[in-house]
């Protein structure tokens, strides 16, 4: 009789802890319904884990979150500076916060100084050449130094005739 009893009593604390536990569990997965909604465009472009092109497409959609009044103009702006900067990045979402950052016509002088120190340093040549053409099609002269400081690197490839540099630069002169 007593043992019964003994077993009825840890029975019954067993299935009030466990029906804590559950409640519990609920309450906590209730309370991370907003962190588990859909990430803004400024999170998935600052997640290097996340797909390229997820990121492409989030650095793409960061400028209406600045016209939807979510996020700071100058804010979105650094941001996007930081993943162009940023060399362990696939070049692609490199070069989409390039093109945002080019986009943005009233800070243009911020980004040809961003330019101007990004090339001497820069080392993936799909990301030179964009800059280097970028350049080019404005007719940016001031970066010249920066072109032939990144130009006067020795590499092995590609030959000194196929160098992005190079052709932007042949590009800049021609325009003079």
């Amino acid at each position: 009789m007593q043992r019964q009893r003994y077993t009825s009593i840890m029975y019954s604390s067993l299935l009030r802890w466990g029906a804590l536990l559950v409640v519990s569990m609920a309450v906590g997965c209730a309370g991370n319904a907003k962190s588990g909604s859909a990430p803004t465009p400024l999170q998935v472009m600052q997640d290097p884990k996340a797909h390229t092109g997820a990121q492409e497409k989030a650095i793409r959609a960061a400028w209406g979150e600045v016209r939807a009044g979510r996020i700071d103009a100058a804010e979105m702006r650094e941001q996007l500076k930081k993943v162009a900067w940023a060399r362990g990045r696939y070049f692609e979402v490199r070069i989409a916060a390039l093109e945002e950052i080019l986009a943005d016509e009233p800070n243009l002088t911020d980004t040809r100084n961003m330019m101007r120190l990004m090339l001497p340093t820069e080392t993936n040549w799909n990301v030179i050449e964009f800059l280097g053409n970028a350049a080019a099609d404005r007719g940016w002269t001031d970066l010249t130094t920066a072109l032939v400081r990144c130009w006067a690197r020795p590499v092995d490839e590609p030959t000194d005739d196929q160098r992005p540099e190079r052709k932007a630069f042949e590009r800049l002169q021609d325009r003079k």
